[in-house]
């Protein structure tokens, strides 16, 4: 199932790609943080 492309798609290709790094990273970061409140990882 594909997802619709939004607006934040079009913004977010305009960034270079360090800086869309940097995002994933930030990103991978929250997810990580959250998940280590409720989920024990392994």
């Amino acid at each position: 199932m594909s997802m619709p492309v939004s607006a934040t798609t079009h913004e977010y290709l305009k960034l270079s790609i360090s800086e869309r790094i940097q995002l994933v990273e930030d990103i991978w970061d929250s997810i990580a943080a959250e998940a280590s409140g409720s989920v024990e990882l392994s």
